[in-house]
């Protein structure tokens, strides 16, 4: 939910670094895309060791505020057709797994 697209941000925004004809990197990201920005953002600009070109701006249209909530909200919306009459005993091992996603 936008913790590996920002690896995929990270990728693009190092190929149009390397290019000659590219000047500021702009990013527009909405919804998942503004998280993705936004993980980018704390995941590899504030790491000394890590090459991930700084964006010169970026528009963050419409993210989640609360990881958990919307967690919670995909789980009960997916969870019933994933599996049946399982649902509740899926839906909290689903939102363990997404919060160690973003741990990891």
């Amino acid at each position: 939910l936008g913790w590996h697209e920002a690896d995929d941000l990270r990728i693009v925004l190092l190929h149009l670094r390397r290019r000659s004809d590219v000047g500021s990197l702009i990013v527009w990201g909405h919804s998942m895309g503004a998280a993705a920005v936004i993980y980018y953002q704390g995941r590899y600009l504030t790491k000394k060791n890590v090459t991930a070109p700084r964006l010169d701006a970026c528009v963050l249209d419409s993210p989640y505020a609360d990881f958990g909530e919307l967690a919670r909200h995909l789980v009960a919306q997916n969870s019933k057709a994933a599996t049946g009459g399982l649902g509740k005993y899926v839906a909290g091992f689903t939102v363990t797994r997404l919060a160690l996603d973003l741990v990891l």
